[in-house]
């Protein structure tokens, strides 16, 4: 279980206390400029909180080191900006990390689940908006995390590809994992 307690950062985010069981979708709504990503960048560790603390079955987030916090957390943005001329291959043979090596038939299904096989061998410079946010939610699927946060995950992506990345994320929940 992810647990928040008093989770102070700044003036924009006050004491705030939550906690996001395992198999659920945890939706954070505001409006614009309220610190919707800002909450998210405080958990994953981007950012220091002021205040507070964060939990993963007892043990402090914030002490864990990066590697360690990727293993329990994966956090894919709101606006993927990509300056690095990588293969969408090479890009979730990174987000495998911590591991050796990425998992064949994991990068297999992926790829598949979010339409990326006819894309693997393109720079991930040259997708479209759409395109590169189904690589980034491929890369956090990869990285076979319990906690998975999404920064407006369908935003740029077409009616058809919204429908699927939903109904995938259901299903990540429903096998026990943590929606944010």
């Amino acid at each position: 279980m992810l647990k928040v307690e008093n989770l102070s950062f700044n003036e924009m985010i006050q004491n705030i206390c939550l906690m996001f069981t395992p198999g659920t979708i945890t939706g954070i709504l505001g409006p614009n400029g309220s610190g919707k990503t800002t909450f998210l960048k405080t958990l994953k560790k981007i950012w220091t909180p002021t205040s507070g603390q964060v939990t993963w079955n007892g043990e402090s987030l914030h002490a864990l080191s990066r590697e360690k916090m990727s293993e329990v957390m994966s956090l894919v943005p709101q606006n993927p900006q990509v300056t690095f001329g990588f293969t969408v291959r090479e890009f979730l043979e990174m987000g495998s990390y911590p591991a050796v090596s990425m998992n064949p038939q994991l990068y297999q299904q992926t790829l598949t689940l979010l339409d990326l096989e006819m894309l693997e061998d393109r720079p991930i410079t040259e997708l479209s908006g759409g395109e590169r946010q189904r690589a980034y939610i491929a890369r956090s699927l990869i990285t076979e995390a319990p906690v998975m946060m999404l920064d407006e995950p369908i935003a740029n992506l077409d009616i058809c590809h919204q429908q699927s990345i939903l109904k995938l994320l259901k299903e990540f929940a429903q096998s026990g994992k943590t929606v944010i």
